[in-house]
């Protein structure tokens, strides 16, 4: 289920690999080690991460994290009334905090990005991405360095293409001075879309033209909905044959009953239920040869505040691989065919709200 790891381009489906391949990545490291992710938690994972890190203390270390794990541990709000006397989430949440002080002393720069502000007014805001940068080495995809995180089913790029390395490092150096890109990059052998909420509207109007005009769709993402749903829906309309993976241990189980209300009347959709641990991997397979992965879920949040990065892929080798996680998919997952009306609707106008506070921000 993923392409050798020390290729040019690999996928790494699981975390236990990715893990792997990082530290080994991270031990051979010469010159820099650039890491960005959303969540970072002083748990066992946080701390392995910070342990490895700290010991390249000769070389250029920097970690670039989101407000999010200020806010939020374990999936928990950490000023939430249900959580203030929750003392292991509190500990961990201390703990986090902590183990960043320590590395900023150590000599790792660390950038907070995205500020939640008063009264948590900007958390749909983050920068979602997930980018790491070793030398000559670069991952992007969906895992977060916390250890739920390691526990969901997901995967990552490692990619050794030097022109692909340099584009993203350059995108790192630019977050980490404040500067959120909104373009495309056409390179050799793939496309990056750096992605920056609702300034990115004619980017993601390529990418949904692309939904739009599919023959064929293989869809894997927890969370997707509006406006990229809509243009899988007129795909469907138009005849093209769509299969989606969606987790049934999702995290956020507002998205089971909307999507069956979204895509309600649609006979060649089909609905295929991950029964594993929550999927968190987001990806699209295109007429069986274009895939678009990265850090975006697809979802109405990322559409209209959220940094993302998303490659456009057409490498046979990377496709291949892709197409072996989707037969371990399918095994692991069933059709669905039912869904609550009442709770879909209730759901869609949940996720309608979640808009109108993205179009306040």
């Amino acid at each position: 289920m993923e392409t050798n790891s020390r290729s040019e381009y690999a996928l790494i489906f699981g975390a236990d690999k990715f893990w792997n391949a990082l530290v080994t990545d991270i031990q051979q490291a010469r010159h820099r080690i650039y890491i960005q992710t959303m969540s970072f938690e002083g748990d066992a994972i946080g701390r392995q991460l910070s342990y490895y890190l700290l010991l390249k203390s000769d070389i250029d270390r920097r970690l670039c994290i989101d407000d999010y794990s200020n806010h939020v541990i374990n999936d928990s709000v950490l000023c939430a009334p249900s959580n203030w006397f929750n003392q292991s989430l509190q500990v961990e949440a201390r703990q986090t905090k902590q183990l960043i002080k320590q590395m900023q002393e150590s000599g790792i720069r660390i950038h907070i990005t995205n500020p939640m502000g008063l009264a948590l007014y900007r958390y749909p805001a983050r920068n979602h991405k997930k980018l790491i940068i070793i030398d000559d080495v670069c991952y992007i995809g969906g895992i977060n360095f916390c250890e739920h995180n390691f526990q969901w089913t997901d995967m990552m790029l490692r990619c050794s293409d030097s022109e692909v390395v340099e584009c993203l490092a350059g995108d790192f150096v630019n977050t980490q001075s404040g500067i959120n890109q909104s373009r495309i990059s056409h390179l050799s052998n793939m496309d990056i879309y750096f992605l920056n909420g609702i300034k990115s509207k004619a980017i993601y109007q390529t990418i949904f033209h692309e939904l739009e005009q599919a023959k064929q769709l293989t869809i894997i993402s927890p969370y997707i909905s509006y406006p990229a749903l809509y243009y899988v829906r007129r795909a469907a309309q138009n005849g093209a044959k769509v299969t989606l993976y969606t987790p049934v241990n999702n995290n956020k189980s507002i998205f089971m009953h909307y999507l069956f209300y979204e895509l309600r009347g649609l006979k060649n959709i089909t609905i295929q239920g991950y029964y594993g641990n929550n999927s968190h991997l987001k990806a699209i397979l295109i007429n069986q040869d274009t895939l678009f992965l990265g850090s975006s879920n697809f979802d109405i949040v990322s559409y209209y505040v959220e940094q993302e990065l998303i490659a456009r892929i057409k490498t046979p080798s990377v496709i291949k691989a892709f197409k072996d996680i989707l037969d371990y998919y399918h095994t692991q997952s069933a059709p669905i065919a039912y869904g609550s009306p009442v709770r879909g609707l209730i759901n869609k106008t949940a996720i309608r709200c979640a808009e109108l506070w993205c179009r306040m921000i």
